[in-house]
C-alpha cells in the first residue's frame, strides 16, 4: 500500500486515514479466518498482554494524530517507507529461517 501512496502521490493525511481501518479489518479477517481453519493455533496471551494491546493501540493512534502536527508530512512518508522496508525484509528473514514444517 506503500508503494501504492507514493506512486500515486496519494495524499499523507488522506492515505493515514484509510490505511488505519483498512489495517483493523484485515487483521481482523486474518485472526478470524486462522482462528476458523485452525483453531488450536491461535497463541494463548498472558492477561498482561491484552492490556498492553488494548491500551497500546489506541495510545498509538493518539500519538500519531500529535505527531502528525509537528512532523512534516514528508518526513512521515519516509517512515512509512523505512518501516515497510524493515518489515518487508523482516518477513523474508523470518520465512528463509523458518524450520519446514513437513507439510
Amino acid at each position: 500500500m506503500s508503494i501504492y501512496a507514493i506512486a500515486t502521490r496519494w495524499d499523507h493525511q488522506a492515505f493515514a486515514a484509510t490505511m488505519q481501518p483498512f489495517v483493523v479489518l484485515t487483521s481482523l479477517i486474518g485472526a478470524g479466518a486462522v482462528t476458523i481453519s485452525t483453531p488450536n493455533s491461535a497463541p494463548v496471551l498472558e492477561p498482561m498482554m491484552w492490556v498492553f494491546t488494548a491500551v497500546g493501540l489506541p495510545a498509538g493512534l493518539i500519538a500519531g494524530n500529535l505527531l502528525h502536527r509537528v512532523v512534516p508530512a514528508r518526513i512521515g512518508r519516509l517512515i512509512v517507507i523505512l518501516l515497510g522496508i524493515v518489515g518487508a525484509l523482516t518477513a523474508i528473514g523470518a520465512g528463509l529461517t523458518a524450520a519446514p514444517t513437513g507439510h
